[in-house]
């Protein structure tokens, strides 16, 4: 029997700038284990049900009586050629976002039971650190197809099919207004292909506020009355959360007072970043990949200039008063 509702986690330590915590919203699946290279968790695990937590987030997943995964897995395995079936722990990209290890993986299964036997049991993501209430804004997750989706797509689609992933979300039980789609792959009338093999970052912000995340996947490609043919997989990486909202009208949010919600003006920018404090503060700006591209230590503003136009997250450290805080701007 398919569990119906599944949790999701992840967790990433950034290595060329200070790290942004997990309570912070950056996190990925390398902070898991696997017993080798080329295995993914749910092989590892008895038939049933089974958890897995990484970071502020947990997932569920259950290894099926007919030996493969439903809901959520994560994996280390490379494989970007088999095309068959037996090759479903692997994403097409090989690795992991920026070369990294571990991802996740995620099987959405078809509900035949329902009075639509073509729809799709969504798999559900949930926020278990939400330090000050109110949910958290999810500013997005990179995505991309495992190997043997991508490679039905390729081989079978014909000119009109698609294959579509959405993501909606909740808080305190009730399904926002807005929804994110992201097409994973499609063929054009003119038999022009557009299937993603690479992680693709997909914006999530405008769910806002949110405490649990839904993904749904759904197909054209239905021929022959059993529901979606194209398998129902995904694979996903490096989910980044914004810092937590501050209720308390002091800038302080989080634990110990060690995290806060620094001011900075004007937003968007073009070429100069003012800090809002009484104090200098060490700066790290990160692209939206994880990548710090800026650096500077005891400033209150900070030249962008160099940057190329898109969005931005600035890592604010008030060393003096043990405060650390993020906040995203856009470089014009």
């Amino acid at each position: 029997m398919y569990i119906k509702n599944y949790l999701f986690a992840a967790g990433i330590i950034l290595a060329s700038c200070p790290a942004i915590t997990q309570a912070q919203g950056l996190s990925t699946f390398d902070d898991l284990n696997l017993p080798g290279t080329d295995t993914n968790f749910a092989s590892t695990q008895p038939q049933g049900a089974y958890a897995f937590q990484s970071g502020p987030v947990l997932f569920y997943g259950e290894l099926t009586s007919w030996g493969g995964y439903s809901g959520f897995n994560y994996s280390n395995m490379r494989d970007d050629t088999t095309q068959n079936f037996s090759n479903d722990k692997s994403a097409i990209t090989g690795m992991g976002f920026d070369s990294s290890a571990n991802y996740g993986i995620c099987f959405v299964p078809l509900d035949f039971q329902g009075a639509d036997p073509t729809a799709t049991i969504p798999v559900g993501a949930k926020i278990v650190d939400d330090s000050v209430g109110g949910g958290r804004i999810v500013e997005g997750a990179y995505f991309t197809n495992i190997t043997y989706a991508y490679w039905y797509m390729k081989n079978y689609f014909q000119p009109g099919n698609w294959f579509k992933m959405t993501v909606r979300g909740y808080l305190n039980g009730q399904k926002v207004n807005d929804s994110v789609d992201f097409m994973l792959g499609e063929v054009a009338n003119d038999s022009t292909q557009n299937i993603v093999n690479a992680w693709t970052w997909v914006d999530l912000s405008v769910l806002g506020h949110v405490d649990s995340l839904a993904f749904d996947l759904s197909s054209n490609d239905t021929v022959g009355g059993f529901g979606m043919n194209n398998p129902a997989y995904f694979a996903i990486d490096n989910l980044m959360l914004q810092v937590p909202d501050d209720t308390s009208g002091t800038g302080i949010a989080g634990i110990n007072g060690s995290l806060f919600s620094p001011g900075i003006w004007p937003n968007p920018v073009l070429t100069t970043l003012h800090i809002v404090s009484k104090s200098p503060v060490d700066i790290a700006v990160y692209d939206l990949s994880g990548k710090c591209v800026l650096r500077q230590k005891q400033t209150t503003t900070v030249n962008v200039t160099s940057l190329a136009a898109g969005a931005y997250f600035i890592r604010v450290a008030d060393e003096a008063h043990g405060l650390a805080g993020i906040q995203k701007f856009v470089k014009q």
